[in-house]
C-alpha cells in the first residue's frame, strides 16, 4: 500500500510539472456556513514577487483551478462568491502582469496573467480565510522545494504519512512554510505538543504563511 501510495504522488507530480496544478485544503476548525451563503471577496493583494493572496469573508471551501494553455494564466473560480469594491484590482509586479476579479454569473473568478509561464500551488488558509496562490518553475525548484511541493500533492491525496515525511524533509532543509503545514497537520492529528515544537522550528525557518501564529495559539489552548 505505501508503494501504491509513493507512486501516485510520483504520478501526480509529475503531472504538476507538466502543468496541471496543486489545490490544496487545511481544515483544522471551521465553523459551518451555509451552502447558500455567498462568499465576499475583502482583499486581494499581491504579497511577494511570486505570490498573490485572496482574502475572503469565509474560508472558501467550494473553488477550482485553472492554468491556461499557454501556462501564463491563473484562474481561481470561488461558487456563489462576488467581490468588495475594494477586492476588483491589485497592484502587479515581479512575475505578475495583472491581478483582478471578475464576476462569473453567481461565481467570481481570481486572475494572475503572468509575464512568463508558470505552475502554480492555490492553498486554502483556514486561519485568515484567504486562498493563497504561488507560482514557480518545476524545474527550477531545489530538492527540498520539490519536496514542499509533493507533500501538497500528498495532503491532496488524503495520504498524510506521506505527506508527514516529505513536509518533515523540506523543514530539515530549511523550508519553513513546509512546517507550517505539517504543524496544521499535528493539530489535526490532536497532537499540540509535535505542532509546537515544529511549528516553532517553521519561524525560525523563516516562514511566510499568516497561520504560523494562529495555529500556534490554537496548539497552547489544546
Amino acid at each position: 500500500m505505501k508503494t501504491s501510495a509513493n507512486n501516485s504522488i510520483r504520478i501526480r507530480s509529475a503531472l504538476r510539472r507538466a502543468g496541471f496544478v496543486i489545490a490544496v485544503a487545511f481544515v483544522v476548525m471551521l465553523s459551518p456556513v451555509s451552502s447558500a451563503a455567498q462568499i465576499v471577496l475583502e482583499r486581494l493583494v499581491q504579497e511577494s514577487p511570486t505570490r498573490m493572496i485572496a482574502y475572503f469573508s469565509h474560508v472558501p471551501t467550494n473553488y477550482t483551478t485553472l492554468l491556461s494553455n499557454d501556462k501564463k494564466t491563473v484562474i481561481i473560480t470561488i461558487k456563489n462568491a462576488s467581490p468588495s469594491d475594494a477586492a476588483k484590482r491589485a497592484s502587479a509586479s515581479g512575475v505578475f502582469a495583472d491581478i483582478y476579479s471578475r464576476p462569473a454569473g453567481k461565481d467570481l473568478e481570481i486572475v494572475g496573467e503572468m509575464k512568463e509561464k508558470r505552475q502554480f500551488t492555490c492553498v486554502s488558509s483556514v486561519y485568515s480565510k484567504a486562498l493563497i496562490i504561488d507560482v514557480f518553475r518545476w524545474d527550477k525548484l531545489s530538492r527540498a522545494e520539490d519536496d514542499f511541493r509533493t507533500g501538497q500533492i500528498a495532503i491532496e491525496d488524503g495520504i498524510v504519512s506521506t505527506a508527514k515525511g516529505l513536509f518533515a524533509k523540506a523543514l530539515s532543509s530549511g523550508i519553513g512554510d513546509a512546517g507550517v503545514h505539517l504543524g496544521i497537520l499535528y493539530l489535526r492529528l490532536n497532537n499540540p505538543d509535535s505542532a509546537i515544537s515544529t511549528l516553532r522550528r517553521a519561524e525560525k525557518a523563516g516562514a511566510t504563511m499568516h497561520d504560523l501564529y494562529a495555529a500556534l495559539a490554537q496548539a497552547y489552548s489544546m
